[in-house]
């Protein structure tokens, strides 16, 4: 993530990992048909004055990342025969990449 990257750049690495591990995406479907299970939504959106806003980050997210935008990073899979998973993050993108807002630990531990 760094200014000058669309959000449709960073779906498509999104997409590299999940369909890498055997999940499906809307990148692999027809226009017009749907997906339910899988990674079936957009990476993320824009985070400001609304609750989504722009940049996109799915297939229609042709806008720049500009340094001060804030995004809201979504990935997961769901719909699977165990239920699924989605991880959200708040990223502020820089002149030097992104900084990650979300405090939050990720590990399992109680």
């Amino acid at each position: 993530m760094r200014p000058g990257v669309t959000g449709r750049a960073l779906y498509d690495i999104a997409c590299d990992v999940i369909e890498a591990a055997g999940h499906p995406t809307r990148r692999q479907i027809a226009p017009g048909e749907s997906l339910d299970h899988g990674f079936y939504f957009s990476l993320g959106h824009g985070v400001g004055l609304e609750v989504h806003e722009e940049p996109g980050l799915g297939l229609s997210g042709h806008e720049e990342l500009v340094p001060g935008d804030v995004l809201a990073l979504e990935p997961g899979i769901e719909g699977t025969p165990v239920g699924g998973v989605r991880f959200e993050d708040l990223v502020l993108v820089t002149e030097s990449g992104g900084e990650t807002l979300t405090d939050f630990p990720y590990d399992l531990t109680p």
